[in-house]
């Protein structure tokens, strides 16, 4: 693996902190800048940003994206400190995602063990989306960064249901993380056994800013394996 921790999926590129700690400015410079200068559109997403420190270098940097994480914070100070970096991105044409809840497991050098995860809660969503003024909601619904346990994912299908009608009304994405142990069959199989649900909604808008398309009746518009 890279020592920025980047990788690739069709016109996407996607650069987590650790370039910034292990690379420095230069390296995440030279992705920008190589995207910029391809002969095909690349965009390149600044994945879970934990600091203004950071977050502002992105911002400098010239990414497309970013995602502003402060799952780690207390709900009025992780909508304070996305308030402000959703305000600064907005002003550069930037598109933010930003998490509520948090995922356990590890990626990249960020670990957060089972005891600290947290579903997201929709009232909260709601206020989120709401104070914050961001463009896509990162989810937790069961889902985890790095691998899931042998019987498979435990995914609150019932809260999925509720988010994606929040984030529908709210006119902002809904972005899965740790998709990576989650196959496209898996989760439609656990669909049909709650029964299928959203088979009324819209085609969703493809963007491929921060992740690639997904089937809508999974009730994801945007789909981030890692």
């Amino acid at each position: 693996m890279p020592v920025f921790a980047a990788f690739f999926v069709a016109q996407r590129v996607v650069i987590h902190p650790s370039a910034l700690k292990q690379g420095e400015i230069p390296l995440v410079a030279c992705c920008v800048s190589a995207a910029e200068q391809a002969n095909v559109p690349i965009t390149v997403h600044f994945d879970h940003g934990t600091s203004k420190q950071e977050l502002v270098e992105a911002l400098d940097l010239g990414f497309d994206s970013l995602m502003v994480d402060g799952s780690h914070l207390s709900l009025k100070d992780n909508i304070a400190y996305t308030k402000y970096i959703s305000l600064l991105a907005h002003s550069r044409n930037m598109l933010v995602e930003a998490e509520l809840g948090r995922l356990s497991g590890t990626e990249d050098d960020l670990t957060v063990e089972d005891y600290e995860a947290r579903l997201t809660d929709v009232n909260q969503a709601e206020e989120f989306i709401d104070e914050t003024g961001i463009d896509a909601l990162a989810v937790c619904i069961g889902n985890v960064h790095g691998k899931y346990p042998a019987s498979g994912p435990n995914l609150r299908l019932d809260l999925l249901k509720d988010l994606h009608a929040l984030s529908s009304k709210k006119g902002v994405f809904l972005v899965l993380h740790g998709a990576s142990g989650l196959s496209e069959e898996l989760i439609k199989r656990k669909l049909d056994r709650e029964r299928p649900m959203n088979n009324d909604r819209k085609q969703p808008t493809k963007v491929p800013l921060i992740c690639s398309q997904i089937p809508e009746s999974l009730g994801f518009n945007l789909w981030n394996h890692e």
